[in-house]
């Protein structure tokens, strides 16, 4: 081993032996760190998503036993007679919709066709909606029902359909909700 003679080659060596300490800290400091972010981001993502579903699952169930109470009601299931009046409907989902705030309404046929809607912009919907029928008459509850997300126009909602029976089932009503700014702070506010 070379024999350092003068004190700036001591003075070096010292140098770059602290740097190296230094450097060598850093990135275990800076591994630590970027570890406990991502237990952290993990947790609160967790939380998140935990908070974001409970939310939606009690909305979802507020607007499901308004949806039931609705189509159990005999003046609404008389609307569904051999050609349903579409306007009358139409009137009568309004009405529902305001009771029971949602934000939109729509009764479908057994085919999915729609027969009446809350929504002037239901043509991006079919597809969402027809999977939610498929999902509720698969349902093999007495009473069944499926819940989905969708969009309507560029606005994402949450969907329940349940069935209207006179007494067969010869329609299905779908209440949703929007993911608007006001949810979302309320969520936010969780």
């Amino acid at each position: 081993m070379a024999r350092f003679q003068s004190f700036g080659a001591k003075l070096l060596l010292l140098c770059v032996l602290i740097a190296a300490a230094q450097f060598v800290t850093y990135f275990i400091v800076l591994g630590a760190q970027r570890a406990a972010a991502r237990s952290q981001i993990e947790t609160d993502l967790s939380v998140a998503a935990e908070t974001f579903q409970r939310v939606v699952t009690e909305r979802n169930t507020i607007l499901a036993t308004g949806a039931r109470s609705v189509v159990g009601d005999y003046a609404f299931r008389q609307l569904f007679g051999d050609t349903p009046d579409r306007a009358t409907l139409a009137s009568v989902l309004e009405s529902l919709r305001l009771r029971i705030d949602a934000d939109t309404v729509t009764v479908l046929s057994l085919s999915a066709d729609l027969l009446a809607s809350t929504e002037t912009e239901t043509n991006a919907a079919p597809a969402v909606f027809s999977d939610l029928l498929t999902r509720a008459d698969a349902d093999p509850n007495p009473r069944p029902s499926a819940t989905g997300y969708g969009f309507i126009g560029h606005q994402l909602y949450s969907f329940v359909t349940v069935p209207v029976r006179t007494p067969d089932i010869v329609a299905w009503l779908v209440i949703g909700f929007r993911f608007d700014d006001a949810f979302l702070d309320r969520l936010k506010a969780l």
